[in-house]
């Protein structure tokens, strides 16, 4: 038994009607009364925390709105599995399918522990890290840092990669650990450069950034809770 080419076209048109309708009240409800209900909401694994404070402080200020957050690195289809809103790195993404508002921009930097530099050195020149073991992760691995700057120019730069991880987390304790020289997101790493567990070395030799944005499906109903959420994620940080 299957069913033919007519009615896996009326499936496909239907069967969205269900969340279409609880979309609607949703947002007739959010007219209605403060933002309240279930948020639901995509976000990295791991960010050194950044994403929970922009949260949690959303969260107190709306004791009515309840969150339900899933951590992936997966690209989810936000409106067959009920998304609000994605919050997610890389470029700029297709405005034809989301409102996409900047949550912020953050410098990648190289940085290492103090116990590691003083073992082997702290590279005065990028061609030295060809004699430094590395902390790699897309896009600097397999076995070299890509668009290192150096004199003038940009050079790529190989590299022995001590610790190979897709896990910002996991990048930074090697790296505090003294495993070697990890490319990591200023923003993530801010509170190890400011206690001294991670220095960085080579300032600017990284000369890319990382944005992170809030994402929300034109073809979802917006709530009125993920449009407070939008409205807490724009407004200006220290």
């Amino acid at each position: 038994m299957g069913l033919t080419e007519a009615g896996r076209r009326f499936y496909e048109h239907t069967s969205r009607i269900p969340a279409l309708l609880a979309d609607a009240v949703r947002a007739a409800v959010g007219t209605r009364d403060r933002p309240s209900g279930t948020l639901r909401v995509t976000a990295p694994p791991d960010d050194g925390g950044v994403i929970w404070e922009l949260l949690s402080g959303f969260l107190r200020a709306h004791p009515d709105v309840d969150l339900e957050l899933t951590h992936t690195l997966e690209r989810v289809d936000l409106v067959a599995a009920e998304i609000d809103i994605a919050l997610r790195g890389g470029p700029a993404p297709d405005t034809m399918e989301f409102s996409a508002l900047k949550v912020y921009e953050s410098r990648i930097l190289l940085a290492a522990s103090p116990g590691y530099l003083a073992r082997r050195g702290t590279p005065e020149h990028v061609e030295e890290l060809a004699d430094h073991d590395g902390i790699c992760m897309d896009p600097w691995a397999p076995n070299a840092i890509r668009r290192v700057k150096g004199d003038g120019a940009y050079v790529r730069v190989h590299i022995r990669n001590r610790v190979r991880a897709n896990s910002l987390e996991t990048a930074r304790r090697a790296a505090v650990d003294g495993l070697g020289i990890a490319p990591l997101l200023e923003l993530t790493c801010q509170h190890e450069l400011d206690s001294g567990a991670l220095v960085e070395v080579l300032r600017g030799a990284l000369p890319d950034t990382a944005p992170f944005w809030a994402l929300a499906p034109l073809a979802r109903t917006r709530s009125a809770a993920a449009t407070a959420l939008l409205s807490h994620l724009a407004q200006p940080r220290p």
